[in-house]
């Protein structure tokens, strides 16, 4: 349904105007009636409080303004905009012709730019064509070069644990001519056991003192048994097996060596190596010896180790424990245990061969 227009009119009020209508006063509680208030344009009008009861007797509500007070805003001229309008539109402006210009000058340098570029590919297409194939191919030749070693490592590897002989291994291990007495001597106890790798566990390069020649293979066996080998590819055409690492060997059975002490020759093992503080017999001076605690793999046999302390073996030795944060440090020594030593448990450090279980170059002397 359309809205009925109301019509508004404007009319003068004076003092002759007709009789209105009765005024009825809001006032409060108990207070005396009061003269009603003329609003007019003419005379600002005179405040006067409003007394209500207690406000939490109403509900609030929020002001909306009513269209009486829209009437009493003055209404805009609508000449008086027209010529405004008509004022602004007819000021001048001036264009920013440098402006235009320098974009101007940028795109014509870009343009300039754009064809040297052109002109430059167009000069050596050659070189750079060059360059790409050639880094592509370094590319391509390094995934084969990784490819096939990867490949050797595991025939190596496969080769090294089906060998039924001692020159069969001498021929897939590092070091063989030092090595193959090792072995003879090792085997002359111990069986000669082969195996087939079912899956590969692991595999991957190890660098060890910034040496990165070496890899480490770890594999499953049959009956779920696992090898590991430590593989050298230094000539990646031919890597070689750890032998050494691989049976852990020792020159006699560590708790043998505990138990009897034989005095008077030097001995290479493999032990785990930390401080300690037994100080006593021919090496109860603390200002003059360092004592280790040795113990070897599969065994928790103690036996005491001594160093001259301040010398540059003992110097070795703790350069070895901070490297591996104060704790105990899997490394090669040589000790001995010298004629008419009383001292129970107890070997003087003849040398620091290696700190960890594999020799990375060879060692100045055999077991």
């Amino acid at each position: 349904m359309a809205r009925e227009e109301r019509k508004i009119e404007l009319r003068t009020v004076d003092d002759a105007a007709p009789p209105r209508k009765p005024v009825i006063r809001l006032g409060g509680d108990g207070l005396p009636p009061e003269k009603p208030v003329r609003v007019g344009r003419a005379q600002p009008a005179e405040a006067h409080r409003l007394d209500v009861k207690a406000r939490g007797n109403f509900e609030n509500r929020t002001h909306q303004p009513g269209i009486e007070t829209l009437i009493e805003n003055e209404a805009p001229d609508p000449d008086a905009l027209e010529t405004d309008w008509g004022r602004a539109s007819g000021q001048e402006k001036h264009v920013p012709w440098g402006w235009f210009a320098l974009v101007g000058l940028i795109l014509a340098g870009a343009v300039i730019w754009s064809l040297a570029r052109v002109g430059e590919a167009e000069i050596l297409p050659g070189g750079a064509r060059d360059l790409n194939r050639q880094a592509i191919s370094d590319e391509g030749d390094e995934e084969i070069q990784a490819s096939r070693l990867i490949g050797r490592i595991d025939k190596v590897a496969r080769e090294f644990v089906q060998a039924s002989t001692v020159e069969r291994l001498a021929e897939l291990v590092r070091q063989p001519e030092r090595v193959r007495p090792l072995m003879k001597n090792y085997y002359a106890t111990h069986p000669l056991k082969t195996h087939t790798i079912s899956r590969d566990a692991l595999l991957q390069p190890l660098t060890l003192d910034h040496n990165a020649d070496f890899w480490i293979k770890l594999a499953t066996i049959e009956d779920n048994g696992t090898v590991n080998l430590l593989i050298d590819v230094s000539d990646p055409k031919h890597p070689l097996v750890d032998w050494e690492t691989y049976v852990c060997y020792q020159p006699m059975p560590w708790d043998d060596f505990a138990q009897k002490l034989p005095q008077g020759g030097s001995h290479d093992f493999r032990v785990f190596l930390k401080p300690d503080h037994l100080f006593a017999y021919e090496f109860a001076d603390p200002d003059r010896w360092e004592c280790y605690r040795l113990t070897a793999l599969d065994s928790e046999r103690p036996v005491f180790g001594y160093a001259k302390k301040g010398g540059p073996l003992s110097e070795r030795i703790q350069a070895a424990l901070e490297e591996n944060n104060g704790e105990k440090s899997a490394v090669i020594v040589r000790v001995t245990v010298p004629p008419g030593v009383e001292s129970p448990n107890s070997v003087v450090i003849e040398e620091l061969l290696s700190k960890r279980w594999l020799y990375i170059d060879p060692p100045d002397s055999g077991s």
